[in-house]
Parts: C-alpha cells; sequence; structure tokens
C-alpha cells in the first residue's frame, strides 16, 4: 500500500525544550551547524549550535541558568515527528540534537522566550529530510558534492597516503582472499575478519575466525551508509580485531593486502576506518557521543581538583607504570586499574581493583591521561570534547583523526615510557592560560572533525577509492557461505523521490 503526504494548513508543535539561563537581558540567540546547512543530508543525528547574545550583541560565555526559553520545532507535513535533545555546554552555548522520525517536507524552528517573542528569525529547514532508517540512497559521488565532502580535504588526505601503494585496478580479490586465509583464517583463534561482498547495494559476508560478534557494529556501519548513498559492487576484508592485521613482517612474504581495520599502527599498512566505538555512538539514539560529552562540562576549571586522573584496565605495560606513578606522587596523580584481564598475575602488585566510575566525573579533574591500551585508546574522542586538559601518551597506534592532532595545539605529549609525565602534569599546573587555549582548540576539533557529517564523508571516501583499485570485473565468488546483511525492520514512513512508503514494505 502506497502512503500519501498529507498536508496541513497550521504547523503542527511536535516537541519543545525548555532550558534556563541566568541573564535576564538576554536579547537573542545565533545558530549555526550541519543541522541548518544540510537539513536534507540525510544523517542519524542532526546539529545545531546554539549561542546566547545579550542586549548590547555579546556573545554570553557563562554558564546560564535562571530564565526560560523553549525550542518550537514544527512543520506543515503531518507525519513529520522529531525527537530531541538539549546539550548544555556550560558556557553560554547549547547544542539542539535532532532525529527525525519520519520522512518531512519541511521543518521549522522556533527559539522563543517565556514571554513568546522570538529569539531569531525562525529557521525552514527545506527538505526532504529523511530519518535513518530509511532506504533513500543517490549515488556516492552525488552525496559526496551534496555533503560538501571537500571541506574535509585535511582529513581525506591521510587516506590519499593509504592508498598509494596500490595502483587502480591493481587488486586481484580472489588472490587478497587466498593470502589472508593463509595468514590469518587459518588461526582462527587469533583473528577474525569478514569477507563482505557488495552487489547492488546489499551486502553480504561471510566471516573467518572463532571471535566474530564485533560483526555487529561493521554491519551496522555498512548498512547505514548504504541506505545514504550507492556503495560501488566490491568485495573487502574487515579486521574485527583492535590489532591492525596487515603488518609490515608480512611483507616478506606478500605484497600489501588492502585490509580495513578500525586502528593503524605505524608499522602496518591497514586502511583506518573510523572506531566501532565513535561509529555506536553515532547510530545508537541515547548513546553517548562526542555532543552528549561536551554536556559534561558542569565543573569549571576553578572548581575542579587539581589532579590528573585515570582509570582502565591493564591492557598495556604503561598503565601498570602509570599505576606505580600514581603511588608515587599521590598529590599530582590519581591512576587506578579497574579490571585485571592481561596481567592477572600481578594483583597483588598493581591491585586491588577499584570499581569504574562515569565518564562524566572524569572532568572533576583538570588533567586526563591517555594511555594506550591494547591499541589507541578509543575514550579519546569524550576526552576531546570536555573541559580538561589532555596529556597523551606518545603512540604508534592512531585512529582515523589522529593524523590532524598536534601536540601543545590539542593535547600536551607524553613520552611513550612516560617518564616525563610528572613534568608535563607540573608544567599544566603552572600554565592554565595556554592550557585552556589548548582545551578550546580540542573541543574546537571535535566540532569540525569528528561530526557525524565529517565521518560519513570520509567513509564515503574510504569506499570510493577503494573500489577503484579493484580489477574489473569482479570475479562472483560462491554466495552460498555467504549470509545477506539483514536491514533493520522499522514501520517507518519514508518518502523517496516523491514516492511514499512504510520502510516495512521494503
Amino acid at each position: 500500500m502506497m502512503y500519501k503526504n498529507t498536508i496541513t494548513y497550521c504547523f503542527v508543535l511536535i516537541v519543545f525544550s525548555i532550558f534556563k539561563v541566568i541573564n535576564s537581558d538576554l536579547a537573542s540567540v545565533s545558530v549555526y551547524g550541519d543541522g541548518i546547512r544540510f537539513p536534507s543530508l540525510s544523517l542519524p543525528l542532526r546539529h545545531i549550535f546554539l549561542q546566547l547574545v545579550d542586549e548590547n550583541g555579546q556573545n554570553i560565555t557563562k554558564p546560564v541558568d535562571s530564565n526560560l526559553f523553549r525550542i518550537l520545532p514544527s512543520s506543515l507535513d503531518s507525519n513529520c515527528v522529531v525527537h530531541d535533545r538539549l546539550i548544555d555546554c556550560y558556557d553560554g552555548t547549547y547544542i539542539y540534537l535532532f532525529d527525525i522520525q519520519a520522512s518531512c517536507a519541511n521543518l521549522a524552528i522556533d527559539i522563543q522566550s517565556t514571554t513568546g517573542k522570538s529569539l531569531l528569525n525562525p529557521l525552514l529547514l527545506e527538505g526532504p529530510l529523511h530519518p535513518e532508517q530509511c532506504e533513500c540512497p543517490i549515488p556516492i559521488e552525488e552525496w559526496f558534492v551534496k555533503a560538501k565532502c571537500e571541506e574535509f580535504a585535511n582529513l581525506l588526505s591521510s587516506l590519499n597516503e593509504s592508498f598509494l601503494q596500490w595502483n587502480k585496478g591493481a587488486i586481484e580479490i580472489t588472490k587478497v582472499l587466498e593470502e589472508a586465509y593463509s595468514m590469518w583464517g587459518v588461526h582462527n583463534r587469533s583473528h577474525s575478519y569478514v569477507h563482505y561482498k557488495i552487489r547492488d547495494n546489499t551486502i553480504f559476508r561471510q566471516t573467518f575466525g572463532e571471535y566474530c560478534d564485533f560483526k555487529m557494529f561493521s554491519d551496522e556501519m555498512l548498512v547505514s551508509i548504504s541506505r545514504k548513498f550507492i556503495l560501488p559492487d566490491m568485495d573487502f576484508l574487515l579486521n574485527l580485531g583492535d590489532w591492525p592485521l596487515m603488518t609490515m613482517n608480512y611483507l616478506k612474504v606478500v605484497s600489501p593486502l588492502p585490509i580495513l581495520s578500525w586502528c593503524g599502527s605505524n608499522n602496518s599498512l591497514d586502511i583506518v576506518l573510523p572506531t566501532y566505538e565513535m561509529m555506536h555512538s553515532i547510530l545508537r539514539k541515547g548513546a553517548d557521543n562526542t555532543f552528549v560529552a561536551q554536556g559534561w562540562r558542569s565543573i569549571s576549571w576553578e572548581e575542579k581538583e587539581n589532579k590528573a586522573f585515570w582509570r582502565g584496565r591493564d591492557s598495556s605495560k604503561e598503565r601498570l607504570f602509570l599505576v606505580n606513578i600514581s603511588r608515587k606522587y599521590p598529590d599530582l596523580l590519581d591512576a587506578k586499574l579497574t579490571h585485571f584481564f592481561f596481567f592477572t598475575d600481578k594483583v597483588d602488585v598493581y591491585g586491588p581493583p577499584v570499581h569504574n566510575i562515569a565518564m562524566p566525573k572524569f572532568f572533576e579533574f583538570k588533567y586526563q591521561i591517555s594511555v594506550d591500551g591494547t591499541v589507541a585508546a578509543y575514550r579519546l574522542m569524550y576526552l576531546l570534547a570536555g573541559n580538561s586538559i589532555i596529556l597523551k601518551q606518545d603512540s604508534i597506534y592512531y585512529e582515523h583523526f589522529y593524523p590532524l592532532l598536534k601536540p601543545w595545539v590539542h593535547y600536551v605529549p607524553v613520552k611513550r615510557d612516560l617518564s616525563d609525565l610528572i613534568d608535563q602534569i607540573q608544567w599544566s599546573m603552572n600554565h592554565p592560560e595556554q592550557v585552556k587555549t589548548i582545551i578550546k582548540n580540542a573541543q574546537n576539533f571535535v566540532n569540525s572533525y569528528l561530526t557525524p557529517r565529517a565521518t560519513y564523508c570520509y567513509l564515503a571516501d574510504v569506499f570510493k577509492k577503494y573500489a577503484e583499485i579493484l580489477k574489473k570485473p569482479l570475479v562472483n565468488i560462491n554466495s552460498e557461505k555467504f549470509e545477506r546483511v539483514p536491514k533493520t525492520d522499522s514501520n517507518v514512513f519514508c518518502s523517496c523521490s516523491n514516492i511514499a512508503f512504510r520502510n516495512d514494505e521494503l
């Protein structure tokens, strides 16, 4: 059955958010962000930044919490439903998060004082606006232009380097599969990976290895992007483990294999994707993400404890070193282990393990330590979004955005063996103004490069470039060994190219 959009002649109030401001002279609100610039770009999470402005036209920069005003999304489209959330950044700015629950022809957003006065000219977001569940893909090149992915040229430049080792049309996928199986497939307890096959934007997979549960994260990533742009027909291998697979020592026996991984290293050639942690935070409603983490700034710099802080499990020897340093300098550093898994014979030395502490409570301390676990510490994106300074260990491991991070600009560097950690903590204590600048740079980095649009642009570029290195025509590999990746059933109203339907009719 087909469902047509019905238009009414009055705005339908969907939901409203109320928050308090301390300044009675609040006069207006300025707004910006991808939610305004790209309303018809289908993303799992949309955002608008709000800056409160006083009667003198000056930005309010202090936490605000006394007078009430409200955000009113509305639409002429009776199908339109919005879920929203407001994040207080405690500096006179807010982040308005919203996601669409059914295809909308358009969406208006007004921000009013409690007296009903509009604090900005109402925004009209021209659609169509589609929810995450809608199957409305467009050609990948068209999506790349529509999303203005060229704005992330410096983020994507690292991919150019990753793909330089392969010429266009040079990769014979059957040879890659054979060599990958001989190196990793036969050691199924040590390595796990997935062979994904994309045909006509439909996703199939075959897993290798005993521990393949993490395929749920790569599945949901691929399903999401296949709803937005049409993936090229291709076969690729995705590593499900933490450690990169294509390490330099394998080059003694094989040519480089194009393996997709969540983490890279200085001694491997894997093509790095956004981590499962990052993708999960974007795709799962209610999950912590880099926007939500900006609401963990409720404690001002002056109110924070003047000490460095760390909690985590025993997944590297440097983390054990960190505990020892903390015991030697308890006035400067509070570092404890929460779980023992890798060094169970050392519990008496480095334990006992302590209870987990929720990430928002980390920011009760001025100085946050980032130390590798098995690979890069995936919590870094949350630390960058907070309002404490990061002291980051030098590392051979990296996430997809690390090439853009600069020491002394976005974080304070620490030697890999942590031998200068105390010196760097003391430097941070003695240079509060420089530290505050670094913190602000880190926050700006998050809002520039760790957004949903930046992440999907990066993914689009990965798969565009990957498809180019495959030899054509593709070999039709035995489909009996593959499972079709299911797409979540949902009774969501979708309207693609003026054709309206319920998503469960697909």
